[in-house]
C-alpha cells in the first residue's frame, strides 16, 4: 500500500467535489486551508484564481511552504478549483484573550464547508487554549457560535459540513452544539481533527451526547492535543508520520493512495495513553479556581519576554528563560508554591504512568476518570 499526504491526495483526486463524493481526506484539506490568510482576496474568490497570491496567503502560517504548495495544488485541481472562499474572518483581541479565524468554502449551491482555524503562533492564542480547563466558554467558542449562525442564515438552502483542526475542531463541535435544532438538522457532519474535548459539565450534557452521532473525531496514533479532556472513545485513529507533536500536523497523516481513505490504526500508542492519563489526572487534581491561578501565573511570566508569538520566544530561547526564571524568583511565595506544585505533580503523574504496563493503561484511565467525576457546582 502506497502512502500519500493531503497535497498528493489533491494532485491525484480529480472527481469534482460534492456531498456524495466528500471523504475524510477532504476534511483534512479544508482544515489545512483554513490556516491561510484570505484577506487579500475578494469575497467569493474561486480557489483556481488564488495561485498568484499563494505565497502571500501562506506567509504567516505554520508550514508556510507546504501550505503554499497545497493552495497551488487546489487551484489546479479539478476537484477543488471551482470552490469559492467566502466570509473570511481573522480576529485577535489581547484584552479578552481571544484568537479566532474561520473561512466558509462554497462547494456548490447545495453544500458549504465551514472551517475553523486552530491555534496560531500567538502567545495570546495559546493562552486562550489553556483557559479551556477552567472557563465554561472561551471567547473563540462564542465567536464560532455566532459565525456559524450567520453563515447558516446566509446560505439557508445549503447543507453544511463544519470542521477544524486542533482548537478549530473544538470550535466546530461547540458551535454546532449551540445551534438551533433547525440549523443542526442541515449540518451533515462535524469533524474534530485532533482537537481537545470539553470539561465534564459539557460532556455530561444532552446537547453534547446528541451531537456525537453526526460527529467524526480523528486523532493520530500519538495524539496529545486531541486527548486533552477526552474521556470517551468516540474517535477514530489514523496512522501518521513522526512522533508525538509532529503527528498533530495534518500533512503527516497517512492516506491510502489507492482508496483515498485515511489509513486507520486500532489503538493509540503507549506514549499517547501515558500522557493522556497523566494530563487528565494532573488537571483534575486542581480545583477550577486553582487552574485559573496556574494558567494566569504562567502566562503572566511569559509577558516579561515582551514576545507576542512562540516563534519570537524560541528565537532567543535562553535569554527568555532567564527572564522568566527571574520573574518567578521575584514573585510572591504563594505564587511560587502553586507553580512549583504544578510542575512537580505533572512530573509525578508522568513517571507513574511511564511505569504502568501497557495492558493496564486503559484500565487505569477508567479508574482515573471515575475518581475525578465532576462534583456539583464545579
Amino acid at each position: 500500500m502506497a502512502i500519500i499526504n493531503i497535497t498528493n491526495y489533491v494532485r491525484k483526486e480529480n472527481a469534482k467535489l460534492n456531498l456524495s463524493t466528500f471523504r475524510d481526506a477532504d476534511a483534512l484539506v479544508f482544515a489545512q486551508l483554513s490556516y491561510l490568510d484570505y484577506a487579500s482576496f475578494k469575497n467569493n474568490t474561486r480557489l483556481e484564481f488564488m495561485a498568484n497570491k499563494a505565497k502571500e496567503a501562506a506567509a504567516k502560517s505554520h508550514s508556510k511552504d507546504l501550505n503554499e504548495e497545497l493552495l497551488l495544488c487546489v487551484s489546479k485541481s479539478l476537484r477543488y478549483q471551482h470552490i469559492k472562499a467566502a466570509k473570511y474572518v481573522d480576529e485577535t483581541n489581547l484584552l479578552f484573550e481571544m484568537q479566532f479565524s474561520a473561512t466558509t468554502f462554497i462547494v456548490n449551491r447545495h453544500l458549504i464547508v465551514v472551517a475553523f482555524r486552530g491555534t496560531d503562533d500567538t502567545i495570546n492564542g495559546w493562552k486562550e487554549d489553556f483557559n479551556m480547563v477552567f472557563l465554561d466558554e472561551i471567547p473563540a467558542q462564542n465567536k464560532a457560535v455566532t459565525y456559524l449562525q450567520k453563515i447558516a442564515s446566509k446560505y439557508r438552502y445549503a447543507k453544511i459540513i463544519v470542521l477544524g483542526h486542533s482548537k478549530g475542531g473544538n470550535l466546530a463541535f461547540y458551535s454546532t452544539m449551540k445551534q438551533t435544532a433547525k440549523v443542526r438538522k442541515r449540518i451533515v457532519t462535524v469533524y474534530n481533527l485532533d482537537g481537545p474535548d470539553f470539561r465534564e459539565n459539557v460532556t455530561s450534557s444532552e446537547e453534547y451526547s446528541h451531537l456525537l452521532s453526526k460527529s467524526i473525531k480523528i486523532v493520530p496514533e500519538e495524539s496529545i492535543i486531541g486527548m486533552i479532556l477526552q474521556t470517551n472513545s468516540y474517535f477514530y485513529i489514523v496512522k501518521a508520520e513522526g512522533t508525538l507533536f509532529a503527528q498533530h500536523n495534518l500533512f503527516n497523516w497517512n492516506i491510502d493512495s489507492e482508496t483515498s481513505d485515511l489509513v486507520h490504526s486500532n489503538s493509540l500508542s503507549k506514549s499517547s495513553r501515558q500522557i493522556k492519563n497523566s494530563i487528565y489526572t494532573w488537571i483534575n487534581s486542581f480545583s477550577v479556581d486553582d487552574r485559573r491561578i496556574i494558567v494566569d501565573s504562567f502566562f503572566d511570566m511569559l509577558l516579561v519576554s515582551n514576545c507576542t508569538t512562540l516563534s519570537e520566544f524560541t528565537e532567543n530561547f535562553k535569554e527568555n528563560i532567564k527572564l522568566i526564571y527571574g520573574e518567578y524568583r521575584d514573585s510572591d511565595s504563594e505564587k511560587k508554591k502553586i507553580l512549583r506544585k504544578t510542575l512537580l505533580d505533572l512530573a509525578k503523574y508522568l513517571m507513574a504512568n511511564y511505569f504502568t504496563r501497557e495492558k493496564n493503561l486503559d484500565k487505569k484511565a477508567k479508574q482515573i476518570e471515575s475518581k475525578f467525576k465532576q462534583k456539583p457546582g464545579e
